[in-house]
């Protein structure tokens, strides 16, 4: 086979694993293009590349998903080639050919195999026919309820339904009994159609503890087939990863070489080339063939870390025409390599995702950081709020995962909600530095991991009160014009009396109170245990150093209008500084009032106005981010409005429904 030169690469995605694939291509010399949407129109990808053009409105499917827009784009750019990235149109057989049509290398597997790999159903029958093990299990044509409720009924409860089409946790439910299939179905059906356009489903007996094990693999043009090592990725919260790390775990030689094996067996039997991840579920000393996911996986900079190589690069090599660049002989493990997946989620509401503005950015100087997003920048509703990929790399284990934490530990995210001190939570468990995993460790530690109070360590309080006046003075001083006029003092004084000011925070539900006592330039704060004398500078980045007591700390606040998030010791305290004139808020919901957990679109009503709805009976279905979440009622009752029917767009917070009076 002749080579064909690449000399410019448009990428049909965005965010992070854009911005990935332009630092590659701008390495290797290759000129890159990006395309974005409306709403994308300032984003990080879009800046790096060296041209970028718009593809349409914000909504993937006017954009993303746009083929007819994607290849426009292409083909006034000049593009040899076009890199799909993970996710949109990176699976997306029609796509592929549609590139070569248009006479554009796609960067990626031929048509044939990600069409082979693209239906979990005829994958797992391929598999068999190549001798990979299989978990027991119905990948029929029959989509019938009828049908596929007798096949879970045999293959005995509990058992997963997973979209046929897809990945990524959406459309995924678990049945425990068949009294809970029909319903499970139905939502792993919806959420498929809506992620995939397709809502086929395939039914499997769900392993009890099983561990997520996946290979590495590539395939070149000219027959060659190799597998880079497995990936561990079995910290999984609702279907999707959380922690990936390489190699897995406590996994012999002989049962690494199995693996592997397999893998490339896999990949032979659909003629595969390019970069593959063939996905098992292990559990004791069995392993079975999950799915294969024919492109770039979020989670391949641990592969990197491990084997000194560029995953990128070899893609394009391989769509080039060229060998491998490695033989399997010449590949060997370096060390361990661990990735987190930082979100814009609320671990304390069941991990809804966020959507907003990032007021405040600061990832690790001293690890990895794949991301596509920066201060200032929006998580929109559209796409996945996904702000960053942390990687850390050891000698062993436990020096990767130490090296993580201390990554972490200088991550700051401010405006929105993340699940940073969740991640911080799962790398200090116990269980977890031992190796013990499994995709059940979140739910099995799920009171350690996220407790029901979050502890708030008074230097805290502290510094977030000498933050406020720290501050206060620095702005009465540029309002003054003059440091040494009195009017830049804000000690105040009193008749006979000490001087001192009181600030008072709400930190979730508890209301604190400092009562700062003006001493000569520094305080004494009284603090809910007591009276210490404190000193602090204050720079303008928020970073503070103080003394309180006898105790020296630094750390950071962030200000932002009435919220003081403050940064101590790798975690992320949030307080709210309270005006005493403004009247107090509590008590002002109604309890019959039933609000959207977040902004969305409303799929589906299940009552209408009085009905007699019991405690936690589903009440609405509101989808975002191509997830389904269910509004349950608080508590029993009639329906006494519905302020919104199926279609509807609603912000977060927006009143849904309402019950009567209890």
């Amino acid at each position: 086979m002749t080579t064909r030169p690449i000399n410019t690469v448009l990428i049909a995605n965005r965010g992070e694993i854009a911005c990935r694939i332009i630092r590659t291509l701008r390495r290797m010399g290759i000129r890159s293009v990006a395309v974005y949407s409306e709403a994308d129109r300032n984003a990080l990808h879009v800046s790096l590349a060296d041209a970028a053009y718009e593809i349409g409105a914000a909504p993937p499917r006017e954009s993303y998903l746009n083929q007819a827009n994607i290849l426009k784009a292409a083909k006034e750019s000049g593009a040899d080639a076009i890199h799909p990235g993970y996710g949109f149109l990176s699976e997306n057989a029609g796509f592929a050919e549609a590139c070569a049509k248009a006479d554009l290398i796609f960067i990626g597997p031929p048509p044939s195999a990600i069409r082979a790999m693209g239906s979990k159903s005829e994958a797992k029958a391929l598999m068999e026919k190549a001798g990979v093990p299989l978990v027991p299990g119905y990948h029929g044509a029959d989509q019938s309820l009828k049908v596929l409720q007798t096949a879970a009924d045999k293959i005995g409860y509990p058992v997963l339904i997973k979209a046929s089409a897809g990945g990524g946790g959406k459309g995924m439910k678990i049945a425990t009994s068949a009294a809970e299939f029909k319903d499970a179905l139905e939502s792993a059906q919806r959420e498929a159609k809506n992620a995939f356009g397709d809502d086929r489903v395939l039914v499997e007996k769900y392993l009890q503890q099983p561990r997520h094990i996946e290979a590495q693999i590539f395939g070149d043009p000219h027959g060659n087939i190799i597998h880079l090592f497995e990936r561990d990725c079995s910290i999984q919260r609702r279907h999707q990863k959380v922690i990936e790390e390489a190699p897995a775990p406590g996994l012999t030689a002989e049962r690494r070489a199995a693996i592997g094996k397999a893998a490339v067996e896999a990949g032979r039997a659909v003629g595969y080339v390019g970069a593959g991840t063939v996905e098992f579920i292990a559990e004791g000393e069995n392993f079975y063939f999950m799915e294969m996911n024919t492109r770039l996986q979020v989670e391949h900079p641990v592969t990197e870390a491990i084997t000194g190589l560029d995953l990128v690069e070899w893609q394009i090599k391989v769509a080039r025409g060229e060998k491998l660049p490695k033989a399997q002989d010449q590949l060997a493990i370096h060390g361990h390599a661990m990735e987190v997946r930082l979100y814009a989620e609320d671990p304390a509401r069941d991990f809804l995702p966020q959507t907003g503005t990032l007021h405040h950015l600061r990832f690790p100087e001293d690890a990895r950081v794949d991301s596509g997003i920066r201060e200032g920048d929006a998580v929109s509703i559209h796409y996945d709020p996904m702000i960053a990929k942390i990687i850390a790399h050891g000698a062993d284990r436990a020096e990767a995962v130490a090296r993580l934490r201390r990554a972490l530990a200088s991550t700051e995210v401010g405006g929105l909600a993340t699940n940073l001190d969740f991640l911080q939570a799962i790398l200090r468990q116990a269980d977890f530095a031992g190796g013990k995993v499994d995709t059940g460790f979140i739910e099995r530690h799920r009171a350690e991991l996220l407790p029901e109070v979050q502890a708030l360590p008074l230097q805290a309080v502290a510094l977030a009160a000498l933050a406020v006046l720290r501050g206060s003075e620095r702005d009465a001083v540029t309002q003054a014009g003059d440091p040494y006029s009195p009017w830049a003092r804000l000690s105040g004084w009193r008749v006979n009396r000490d001087a001192w000011s009181d600030l008072v925070f709400q930190h979730g539900e508890a209301t604190l109170t400092v009562r700062a006592h003006y001493r000569g330039g520094n305080y004494a704060l009284t603090l809910p245990d007591g009276t210490v004398e404190a000193e602090a500078d204050l720079a303008a980045d928020g970073t503070i150093s103080a003394r309180i007591g006898d105790a020296q700390c630094k750390g950071r606040v962030v200000r932002r209008d009435a919220e003081c998030l403050v940064f101590l010791n790798g975690a992320t305290h949030r307080l709210t500084l309270i005006d005493p004139r403004r009247p107090s808020a509590a008590g002002a919901a109604t309890t019959g009032k039933i609000l959207a957990p977040m902004p969305g679109t409303v799929t589906k009503v299940l009552v209408a106005t009085g009905a007699a709805v019991t405690k936690g009976a589903v009440l609405a279905i509101v989808e975002a981010m191509k997830m389904e979440h269910a509004v349950k009622a608080p508590r029993d009752g009639k329906v006494k409005a519905v302020h919104f029917a199926a279609g509807d767009q609603v912000s977060d917070g927006a009143e849904l429904l309402v019950l009567e009076e209890a």
